[in-house]
């Protein structure tokens, strides 16, 4: 691990020793599976893998965390190793590894700054079609940052120099 890597993880308590690795019962491996392999022995590339494997992941944190469980993602490098010690074909390739039981006593989970909701949310409303808009206008969608317009008393949205049926706010609508 270089001098910067270090730095960063720093913060989480983290180094070389993995002992979460030999006291968990169950090591869970996700696999990404970038073609497919057809019966007649020719592929088939599959798209969107890393964004399909990530909510894959994420649906798992969930339902391990709801089922009174813990868990963590680890990344081990190299992690290709993996593929052969579970037998796996060469179209699947290891993501990330997930140790799961029951943390230990005295487990400690560090405390990292979040963003604020605030900073990070954009919500955007499609309000109905004002009637009187002819069908033809195209639909844009204004800056992500606020502006200030004239309230439409019949749909309920701003109107911002963009399309009068779209509202864009930073903040979740209560």
């Amino acid at each position: 691990m270089n001098a910067e890597w270090q730095e960063a993880l720093a913060p989480l308590g983290t180094d070389h020793h993995k002992e979460f690795l030999e006291v968990a019962p169950w090591l869970v491996v996700l696999f990404e599976q970038r073609y497919e392999l057809r019966p007649d022995g020719s592929t088939r590339k599959n798209y969107y893998v890393k964004e399909s494997t990530g909510i894959a992941a994420g649906l798992f944190l969930a339902a391990v965390h709801e089922m009174g469980l813990a868990t963590l993602p680890h990344t081990p490098s190299p992690m290709a190793f993996l593929r052969t010690v579970l037998d796996r074909p060469e179209n699947e390739r290891p993501f990330v590894m997930f140790p799961v039981g029951h943390p230990l006593r005295g487990a400690l989970v560090p405390d990292l700054a979040r963003k604020a909701l605030a900073e990070v949310l954009v919500v955007v409303v499609r309000c109905r079609r004002p009637p009187r808009e002819p069908r033809s206008e195209r639909w844009q969608l204004p800056h992500s940052q606020p502006q200030q317009g004239k309230q439409d008393d019949r749909s309920g949205c701003r109107q911002d120099g963009g399309h009068p049926g779209i509202a864009v706010s930073q903040r979740p609508q209560q």
